[in-house]
């Protein structure tokens, strides 16, 4: 970082010494010579976030390195997960594989599609239905939607006391405005969660919302 310092510096102060004729030239219109500055500074300043990005930042790459191999080793996923669908459509492992990694590269309405499948194949298991509603509120951008609503329903007609689809039906109470009836379930689930729970933490940031 320091070393890209002192290389902006030596470059600012280059840039600034090759301009200050141009602009002083009174020969060449304002208008001109505003532009020509503009230009040229623009340029300047590509140039520097680019040698930023390998002298000031050098922890940019192997990070960038690192998301691609993750992306590849999901699309490597995907595609084993795929053809051993089209093997076995009922492969029910194949497209719960399918679904965590369509959710791993942010393909959320493929992931649901995938999810659901697993869901029928599965006759309602209740893990797979909250990654079913994971999967559909990611898609929806957080908001949960009537489908996902269903479906968490769905998780607490097995499960009455699962904290994650609880805790999401009242975010859902929250996002239609039942604002009351939603602070009285949240503090019930929370007094219900172990003190370790990391859904403490999601809970105290709703509850300060509201």
């Amino acid at each position: 970082m320091i070393l890209y310092l002192i290389f902006s510096v030596l470059l600012v102060a280059a840039l600034w010494l090759l301009l200050l004729p141009l602009w002083k030239n009174s020969d060449i219109p304002f208008a001109v010579r505003k532009r020509a500055v503009g230009i040229i500074g623009a340029v300047f300043s590509i140039g520097l976030f680019g040698i930023y990005s390998v002298l000031g930042a050098p922890e940019m790459v192997p990070l960038l390195n690192k998301h691609n191999a993750e992306m590849a080793a999901l699309q490597k996923t995907i595609t084993e997960a795929s053809d051993a669908i089209k093997a076995s459509p009922r492969d029910l492992a194949a497209w719960i594989r399918l679904g965590q990694s369509f959710m791993g590269a942010g393909q959320y309405k493929s992931a649901a599609s995938a999810f659901k499948q697993a869901v029928i194949l599965s006759k309602g298991n209740p893990l797979i239905l909250l990654a079913y509603s994971s999967a559909m509120i990611s898609d929806a951008g957080g908001k949960i939607t009537d489908d996902a609503k269903k479906s968490l329903e769905m998780v607490l007609l097995q499960q009455p006391q699962n904290p994650e689809a609880r805790y999401l039906l009242t975010v859902r109470m929250l996002q239609d405005g039942n604002n009351e009836e939603a602070m009285k379930n949240m503090k019930e689930l929370y007094r219900s969660l172990p003190d370790n729970s990391p859904m403490k933490d999601m809970i105290n940031r709703q509850i300060g919302r509201k």
